[in-house]
């Protein structure tokens, strides 16, 4: 997975076959951004999105960011 800002942080082995299977093959509704959940693939992408929330979503903001409008 990669950042706006080009970083990557999170990676998935080559072991995790079912995980980049999912990641490669999900399905959108479409016209949509809903997840097509009877691909069968959307389980394995929630999952990951809830580990990728908690483990990354938490972050303190950093003193040296700058502000945008006076923010």
């Amino acid at each position: 997975y990669c950042a706006a800002d080009g970083s990557r942080s999170l990676f998935i082995g080559p072991d995790c076959k079912r995980t980049l299977e999912a990641v490669e093959k999900q399905q959108y509704k479409q016209g949509t951004s809903e997840p097509d959940k009877d691909s069968g693939f959307d389980h394995d992408n929630d999952a990951t999105g809830y580990y990728v929330y908690t483990r990354f979503a938490f972050q303190k903001v950093r003193p040296d960011m700058v502000p945008i409008m006076g923010r």
